[in-house]
């Protein structure tokens, strides 16, 4: 259940994975295959990847290295992973609660995906989850300085819809958006990794 507040706002900004796309388990296998890949003597843990939920890759790559003591390479790891996820992204699907919100919101009001993924990544996720034709506007960390948890690229998002921060409505699954949202001054709703399962 989404606890949505009853306010009016101008504009509404969706994170992708795990909050419109139910695509967090299978980006979940895709950094395991890619570690093995690599023949890395330890996996990513699951608890881990959900508490760095809209992270660069190439900011979790660094952690596990110094978690772990390992050594891997972040094009070699994302590259993997990438090819693992885009691969199997057809099996994704919305996650409907957030999705259905999306789809009545779209009808009245400015709407962007605001993302850590890779743009080509999260253009196929909405589309094999049938949403891509209700957001023209996808802003991701390649848009702006800093990636979540900082807010550059929720304010980046207001500015691009032409509205305040402040009337701004941030859909988000991962403690770091949501992070980002309130730093930019916005209104937010945790979407939790379960709804709509």
């Amino acid at each position: 259940m989404l606890d949505i507040p009853d306010d009016t706002f101008d504009a509404y900004l969706f994170d992708c994975d795990g909050t419109l796309v139910d695509s967090m388990p299978l980006h979940y296998e895709g950094w395991l295959h890619a570690i093995r890949e690599q023949g890395a003597k330890f996996i990513l843990p699951e608890d881990m990847y959900y508490e760095q939920a809209g992270i660069e890759t190439s900011k979790l790559v660094d952690l596990l290295n110094e978690r772990f003591g390992g050594n891997l390479d972040t094009t070699t790891i994302a590259s993997i992973k990438q090819d693992y996820v885009f691969h199997h992204a057809y099996t994704l699907r919305e996650l409907t609660p957030v999705a259905d919100f999306a789809r009545h919101i779209h009808a009245t009001h400015p709407v962007a995906v605001v993302t850590g993924g890779r743009k080509d990544m999260v253009r196929k996720s909405l589309k094999a989850a049938s949403l891509d034709h209700l957001f023209e506007l996808i802003v991701n960390f390649e848009d702006v300085e800093h990636g979540k948890p900082a807010p550059d690229m929720f304010l980046f998002a207001a500015e691009q819809l032409g509205v305040q921060p402040e009337r701004c409505l941030v859909f988000e699954d991962g403690e770091l958006g949501i992070q980002g949202a309130k730093a930019a001054g916005m209104k937010t709703v945790y979407v939790d990794r379960t709804v709509g399962r």
